[in-house]
């Protein structure tokens, strides 16, 4: 069954992540699909048809298998992925990380624990900047104060 809504890839090992950020999504008016290994969100990127399937990632940094670094790198490698929208997760909040993650081709890193708004303000970003994309919010709406 083909939706309008905005559809995109959770790929965390952690499964309370993936819920919260899956209920999330839903309430936002998002779809999402889950994968909890990065192998497993490789080889499926992999596909011809990955680019037309997501409106964008959701993308942990540290995984078992292969990093969220490496995830990236290959996505951005790819031709029929390398346009798609990758919000970084992690827990790790240096600067290192964050800037290696935009260096790669992140469109936005958000740390955990977050909160909606700023899972808000990244799904704005990412589908406003698409050419049929508009944003869940205005953003200028968020309270200044909107994950104290």
């Amino acid at each position: 069954m083909e939706t309008n809504k905005p559809h995109f890839l959770i790929v965390d090992d952690d499964p309370v992540v993936c819920e919260l950020l899956s209920a999330m999504l839903d309430s936002f008016g998002c779809e999402a699909e889950v994968l909890m290994s990065s192998r497993a969100a490789i080889l499926m990127l992999d596909r011809p048809d990955a680019a037309s399937r997501f409106d964008g990632i959701f993308l942990d940094v540290v995984m078992p298998d292969t990093d969220g670094i490496q995830v990236l790198s290959a996505i951005r490698r790819n031709s029929h992925t390398q346009e798609l929208p990758v919000i970084m997760l992690t827990a790790m909040d240096t600067a290192s990380i964050m800037m290696n993650s935009y260096q790669k081709g992140a469109s936005y890193y958000m740390t955990k624990p977050f909160c909606s708004h700023q899972v808000v303000y990244g799904l704005d970003l990412v589908l406003s900047a698409s050419p049929e994309g508009k944003p869940l919010h205005r953003i200028h709406e968020i309270p200044e104060d909107f994950c104290q």
